[in-house]
């Protein structure tokens, strides 16, 4: 008798199994497909559930397939709603990253970049402000706090908000904005900035390109910039510009770590122990007709420009500088290679000024050497660099790529032109690894090497 009890329960536990199941696959088809057959009465007996096949279930992308079993549950489950974004995230996206970074100069960085990045709710998938804060201990000038703010907005306008603070002396304030594309018919471009800094890791190695390593000299320099430029569109890919800047600048002993104060090394120095205000202002001509500016597949670009300083006019010394540069970027099959070309070149008729206003070649845009590594009035640089798409990947419905650069950097300074020889060549090389979210946003980690070492740089943007 227990048996048969044990069996009949047995029985109507399974006979409600499955009418749990039936209705919860129904409700299911309900929502993707057609309704299912409507359940029929037998008129003769009790009013029972005539079961009936099925159609089986749409086929579902491979990407689903570990929802089949979430998604075939019984319909008295609550299923928790779906947030629909059809063409791209819409909520915040936070990733926790590391900050590491090395430099010879500025020594070693140990901390955490939490970043935040915010989407334009109306065009779906495009970012719109990113938030990036850090806490970075730095084995030079010790802990420091950062606030960063970056917006992106409509053709190709652009701002960027910094501040950097350590508890002793590093300072960094940066407010700046861009906006290419303004006014009736996108006529006019303007582009506007200021800077506070005070940094304790600067260093001078001399001027010319045969300046030793050892020989360097360490300094704090505090300086107070700003910067205008106003532009006119003409054509389709053209503009002229007139460029304003401003620097006030003063060199304070200490810095560089133990290495001696810039004033005792090299006593003809100027600049030194007292502020020097220098005021530029000149013209630019620039040709653009790449398919980004943040982040080019295809396309060049060039630009020339002429930048006058007059004592007249409020600068501590006269000067005329005269710069030029050209960018290529060219893709090979379905843009998974792209090869970037940069030529650099600027030169300044008067070598009594300054070191910090005078051509520069190292750091950003010559990754082997350190920031100011060569210093000598005029400068040249030629990079190549192969951005190679690695894979193409989506996070939490943020696509991106993710890019190997492998570069290559030749570059000297010179005093005339007649200085420029082979063997005072300067080479750098290495890899760059980037995070790329088209058409604004770059993360990248570039590691150089040159014949004086190694550097490591982090930012939010290529190199060129």
């Amino acid at each position: 008798m227990r048996n048969k009890i044990r069996v009949l329960g047995w029985t109507l536990s399974l006979a409600v199994w499955l009418s749990v199941e039936c209705a919860g696959l129904s409700s299911l088809h309900a929502e993707t497909s057609q309704p299912p057959t409507p359940l029929k009465k037998s008129p003769q007996q009790p009013q029972l559930l005539v079961l009936r096949p099925q159609p089986e279930p749409p086929a579902l992308p491979s990407s689903t397939n570990l929802l089949i079993h979430a998604q075939f549950q019984p319909s008295t489950l609550r299923r928790r709603p779906e947030i629909k974004e059809e063409n791209g995230r819409t909520r915040p996206l936070f990733l926790p990253l590391p900050a590491i970074a090395s430099n010879p100069n500025k020594g070693a960085d140990f901390g955490i970049l939490p970043v935040v990045l915010f989407f334009d709710k109306e065009s779906h998938g495009r970012i719109q402000n990113i938030l990036a804060p850090s806490l970075i201990f730095n084995t030079e000038t010790g802990l420091k706090g950062a606030f960063r703010w970056l917006g992106y907005l409509p053709k190709g306008a652009k701002y960027q908000l910094i501040a950097i603070q350590s508890i002793d002396v590093d300072s960094d304030y940066i407010a700046e904005i861009e906006a290419p594309r303004i006014g009736p018919n996108d006529r006019f471009a303007a582009a506007t900035g200021v800077r506070f800094e005070r940094d304790p890791t600067k260093v001078f190695y001399g001027f010319g390109p045969d300046s030793r390593k050892g020989g360097k000299s360490g300094l704090i320099q505090r300086q107070y910039r700003a910067s205008l430029s106003a532009g006119i569109n003409l054509l389709e890919h053209f503009r002229a510009s007139y460029n304003e800047q401003l620097r006030v600048a003063l060199i304070e002993d200490g810095g560089g770590s133990q290495d001696p104060f810039i004033g005792d090394t090299f006593s003809g120095a100027s600049g030194v122990r007292t502020w020097s205000t220098f005021s530029a202002r000149g013209l630019s001509v620039l040709f653009d007709n790449r398919d980004s500016g943040a982040t080019p597949t295809r396309g060049y670009f060039g630009m020339v420009g002429v930048e006058i300083s007059q004592q007249a006019l409020g600068s501590e010394q006269s000067f005329t500088r005269v710069y030029g540069e050209a960018k290529a970027f060219i893709p090979w099959p379905n843009t998974q290679w792209i090869s970037a070309v940069r030529v650099f070149s600027s030169f300044i008729d008067n070598g009594g000024v300054p070191h910090y206003e005078q051509s520069v070649l190292g750091g950003k845009d010559f990754r082997g050497y350190p920031s100011g590594r060569f210093v000598d009035r005029g400068v040249f640089t030629v990079n190549l660099e192969e951005r190679i798409r690695v894979i193409r990947l989506e996070l939490l419905r943020v696509p991106f790529d993710v890019e190997a650069a492998p570069f290559v950097e030749f570059g000297q300074v010179f005093n005339d032109l007649e200085d420029i020889e082979a063997r005072r060549l300067q080479v750098s090389y290495g890899l760059g690894i980037r995070a790329v979210v088209r058409p604004d946003v770059v993360g990248k980690i570039d590691v150089g090497a040159a014949d004086e070492g190694m550097n490591i740089r982090v930012g939010l943007d290529y190199p060129f």
